[in-house]
């Protein structure tokens, strides 16, 4: 047998038994792949474990129930390799975790720093330091709103929603008109990040003549802004390919359709303030600490996050940037 026969044998049998090993975590271990979010959560989560499992089988691992902590440090030290971004990293131990807990082993990713070679690469910053509004782009949302009615109007109504609720873009898809006011709030449930579902500040009347816009593009309580009988990653494409003909994309404005989410944390921001954002140029932080505060507990709510600290990823931090970082901020 050559070398190539070799190594061609080897990898058929590494194969075999990652399947072996991963069919035993389906099987056995399905909390691990069927805990209550998203379904794209669900599928990165299978895909995030699934290369966890194919990895340790190289230790020739005949049971996931055999992974030990030396296994789990030597995949983190592989990551760190790959030279991924934090994100990246954060991601993937997250969706470990979840296995690990399963396991009854969640201790393993207690301390992660001592995981990696260099601990530096698990620091993010979860702070914006550059405008993200289709505002600082230059554009209005009339524009844009009228530029997809014209191609297409339930893509439209959509991008409505995420600019008048701040919706996520899976949130406006799933959004459900007929069953989403309650008490004259919004309650945002179905399509929500981790099925974490809120409830939005009291409707105006822009917001109440939407939602009755939104719903004769569903002909039933039951029904979503989705078209009847079009699966969400079918819509998804549709979805997308309409706002890279209206430009809205990195390539051609610098700006997505969750930049419409970003102009709606900005909004709430000044409305509860009455001022700028931080990102914006705002110092509220600097004069009223305890207001800046408040502010970004009620955004963060508004969003749909449970940490008053995520604000800063759309509205800003708390330091004022040197002239070096604000010449870098105008720049871009």
């Amino acid at each position: 047998m050559n070398a190539f026969e070799l190594l061609k044998s080897r990898g058929q049998r590494v194969k075999r038994l990652g399947c072996k090993v991963w069919r035993e975590v389906r099987e056995q271990y399905p909390a691990a792949l069927q805990k209550q979010v998203g379904a794209k959560t669900r599928r990165d989560r299978a895909m995030a474990q699934r290369r966890f499992v194919f990895w340790t089988v190289h230790y020739q691992i005949h049971s996931v129930a055999h992974v030990k902590r030396k296994h789990v440090e030597a995949y983190c030290r592989y990551l760190e390799e790959r030279m991924l971004c934090p994100s990246t990293i954060a991601t993937e131990l997250s969706h470990l975790a979840v296995l690990l807990r399963t396991l009854g082993k969640p201790q393993w990713l207690d301390d992660r720093e001592s995981l990696f070679a260099d601990p530096s690469i698990l620091t993010r910053s979860l702070v914006a330091t550059k405008d993200k509004s289709i505002e600082a782009a230059g554009l209005a949302f009339e524009a844009i709103y009228a530029a997809a009615w014209s191609i297409n109007p339930r893509v439209a109504v959509q991008l409505a929603l995420c600019w008048h609720f701040g919706l996520r873009v899976q949130e406006a898809w799933c959004f459900r008109p007929h069953l989403s006011v309650q008490d004259g709030f919004v309650r945002v449930k179905w399509g929500a990040k981790g099925g974490r579902p809120r409830t939005l500040s009291e409707l105006t009347d822009e917001q109440r003549y939407l939602i009755e816009l939104a719903k004769t593009f569903a002909a039933t309580e039951a029904e979503s802004t989705v078209p009847r009988r079009m699966s969400l990653k079918a819509w998804k494409a549709v979805f997308y390919r309409v706002t890279k003909r209206i430009g809205l994309t990195r390539a051609k404005w610098g700006v997505t359709p969750h930049s419409l989410r970003h102009s709606f944390a900005h909004r709430q921001h000044e409305r509860a303030t009455r001022r700028l954002a931080p990102v914006q140029g705002g110092t509220l932080a600097q004069d009223d600490p305890s207001a800046d505060r408040a502010a970004r507990e009620i955004v963060a709510e508004e969003l749909g996050h449970s940490r008053a600290s995520i604000a800063a990823a759309y509205i800003g931090g708390t330091r004022v940037p040197s002239e070096a970082e604000a010449g870098q901020r105008g720049a871009g």
